[in-house]
């Protein structure tokens, strides 16, 4: 009987720290996901001006 409680607990306890894995890994690669597409915008913002620049180099 002890034995099965036991053996239990222990898998409980495994199962437990996979999905508290699982969240910890999804959230910080949320957050690298976040880092990522906000230096993605500010080059294609840089990209974005300086052909605005360019064009209206070329106007003049």
């Amino acid at each position: 009987m002890f034995h099965e409680i036991n053996f239990g607990t222990v898998m409980i306890s495994i199962i437990l720290s996979i999905i508290t894995a699982y969240i910890y890994i999804r959230l910080e690669f949320n957050k690298y996901l976040d880092l990522v597409d906000k230096q993605n915008q500010a080059f294609l913002c840089d990209i974005k001006n300086a052909t605005i620049e360019s064009i209206k180099n070329i106007v003049k």
